[in-house]
């Protein structure tokens, strides 16, 4: 009662302090507050409300537009003393107490306060944020809230607002923990429960903005844009902290070349080392994640790009690091938890940078010519610094082959979570998953046969016939198996093995093709779910059909495709049990020859 009896005194009053504006509504005082001229905040004007009766120890602030000295959306408490809150302070005071934390006179105990530079940015676009929040315009309706009013003028307490509207929207929104619908049309507790209606809507949003973003960025017309792959995670929309958090998956995988189209009006010139190429494409994409950002701090959500793809693009890491919104920076890559730089040019130096994407849980670093070309091992220099805590998935196919026992050594320490790695064997060591039928020991120079069949050379060759089938070969029929991708994994015993995989990264099929230019396999399943191809045909029959490239090396597969059939894959891979790491490093580079009889 006594809340209501002092709101009461407000009501329809003209409160009589400087550069504010405010309208009672049941237990919350809605506000428009002038930053202080004496603080980084005097070009700002900031919409909020103090809500009272939710604490004994006096009335709660609660900040809707981005000011660099309150938290946004959340409620702080004014009074930090332990004593009940004293019902004759007025508002003015209430406020005075305010505009203490803005010029810093006060350090409020559980605020963090943002850099000056940083809140000075923030009050010059805070009108614009202003118009985004509808309760705003419906509480103040006579103000212009797209520039910063004067408040040398009086705005009459007899302004009347339409109170259904409020009431409608304040009770929908304590029924929920999500704020009512914005000004974007987007109902964030319909977000909240994945309402078909309302994540098109989100999505139609978000491809809006990355096209003004590209627009901008390339100084193309907008219908001429061809937007990236940024969807949202279903599954990832979260309240956290009081806030709408929705994680995003972002796949720019062969979307920036900066080759023949509006990218190199804008950015490249013949002469442009790699070195520049990568900074340009850094500004593309930084560019494009804050304006995707921006439309989420608009929309009161909570952006997390968690899921980023640069694969066959002439980007880079660096490209993840850094973000301003709204003059805020961002720590953008501490939310990245998959990230693929395969076939992109990706420096040895930024791996380096590795440590800092510390919730990292999958890392594809495929084909990186920059690491190969700098002669530095990839392996060394992943560990060099506290690696990812969290990294389980590790792919260094085609990037490094050089799997020594001190790397292994260091990377079970430096990543505790491993659970899998995918690389290139070095010619010469062993294959692991592979074992030569007739020596009755893992292969270490796997050879095809004509007829399909493989098997080690040193064996075969003493036959000249395939162990198998009886088949007699001249030498020269003999093609060198080098496979492109080798399946490092911990097996539910907890124990290391190692297997071939095909180019979807599946183990092998009894019968599979194997592509002679880049060491790559197809299995039949593969071949099916790639380019359509009937499942009930017989791989033979397929091979002889085959008209695509190779997704690995794009070279066509109708040169150099042959039928394989794995018989010499290791009886039981569960047989392998290697304990550490380290283990299968001391096995694979073992050479081991038995005296010949």
């Amino acid at each position: 009662d006594h809340i209501d009896e002092y709101l009461e005194h407000y009501r329809g009053k003209e409160i009589g302090y400087p550069g504010l504006y405010g309208r009672v509504h049941h237990h919350q005082f809605h506000f428009l507050l002038e930053g202080p001229f004496e603080s980084p905040c005097k070009d700002g004007f900031y919409y909020g409300y103090l809500q009272f009766g939710c604490s004994p120890f006096g009335p709660e602030v609660v900040f809707k537009t981005p000011n660099g000295v309150f938290p946004v959306n959340a409620a702080v408490s004014l009074f930090v003393q332990d004593e009940p809150w004293d019902v004759s302070v007025d508002i003015c005071q209430i406020f005075e107490l305010i505009n203490q934390y803005f010029t810093g006179e006060l350090i409020h105990p559980s605020m963090s306060t943002m850099d000056s530079k940083v809140q000075s940015i923030l009050a010059q676009t805070s009108s614009t944020v202003n118009t985004l929040f509808e309760e705003c315009s419906i509480y103040f309706p006579h103000i212009d809230l797209s520039t910063k009013p004067d408040t040398t003028i009086s705005i009459s307490p007899s302004d009347t607002f339409d109170t259904s509207e409020v009431s409608e929207s304040s009770e929908s929104e304590e029924e929920s923990m999500y704020p009512t619908t914005n000004s974007s049309g987007i109902h964030l507790s319909k977000l909240a429960e994945k309402d078909d209606t309302t994540l098109e809507l989100l999505q139609s949003q978000l491809e809006n903005a990355m096209v003004d973003s590209i627009s901008k960025s390339c100084g193309v017309d907008k219908e001429d844009v061809i937007i990236p792959d940024v969807s949202i995670i279903l599954d990832s929309i979260n309240n956290v902290d009081g806030k709408l958090e929705i994680k995003l998956d972002c796949n720019f995988r062969e979307y920036i070349y900066l080759q023949d189209n509006y990218w190199a009006s804008k950015y490249v010139e013949e002469e442009n080392s790699s070195e520049k190429i990568r900074e340009s494409a850094k500004t593309i994409l930084v560019s494009l994640l804050d304006d995707v950002y921006k439309l989420g701090m608009d929309n009161n959500i909570s952006f997390v790009a968690s899921v980023i793809n640069l694969s066959k693009t002439c980007s880079s890491m660096r490209s993840i690091f850094g973000g301003t919104v709204y003059g805020v920076p961002i720590n953008r890559e501490s939310n990245v938890e998959i990230l693929n730089l395969s076939d992109t040019n990706t420096s040895a130096r930024s791996l380096l940078s590795l440590h800092r994407l510390y919730n990292l849980k999958a890392l594809y670093i495929d084909n990186c010519e920059e690491i190969q070309n700098s002669g530095r091992k990839i392996f060394s220099l992943l560990t060099k610094k506290p690696v990812i805590p969290k990294l389980e998935t590790l792919s260094v196919v085609g990037t490094s082959n050089a799997l020594s026992h001190k790397w292994l050594n260091e990377l079970a320490q430096s990543c505790p979570n491993l659970k899998e790695v995918y690389f290139t064997r070095r010619a010469g060591t062993k294959v692991m998953g592979w074992q030569d039928l007739v020596m009755m020991q893992t292969m270490r120079n796997p050879q095809l046969l004509p007829c399909g069949h493989i098997g080690d050379k040193e064996s075969i060759l003493r036959m000249l016939y395939c162990s198998l089938d009886r088949t007699s070969f001249e030498k020269g029929e003999l093609i060198s198996v080098n496979p492109l991708i080798s399946h490092l994994f911990k097996s539910n015993l907890d124990t290391w093995n190692c297997e071939i995989v095909d180019a979807m990264r599946r183990p092998l099929s009894d019968i599979t093709c194997y592509h002679v230019t880049c060491g790559s396999f197809y299995n039949q399943r593969t071949l099916s779910e790639l380019w359509g191809i009937d499942s009930n045909q017989s791989i033979s029959d397929i091979v002889k059909d085959l008209a695509q490239n190779c997704i690995v090396c794009g070279e066509p597969l109708s040169n150099g495709i042959r039928v394989v059939y794995s018989n010499s894959l290791e009886p039981d891979i569960e047989d392998q049990k290697f304990e550490q790491l380290t283990d299968i490093s001391s096995y694979i580079l073992y050479h081991h020859k038995k005296e010949r009889p």
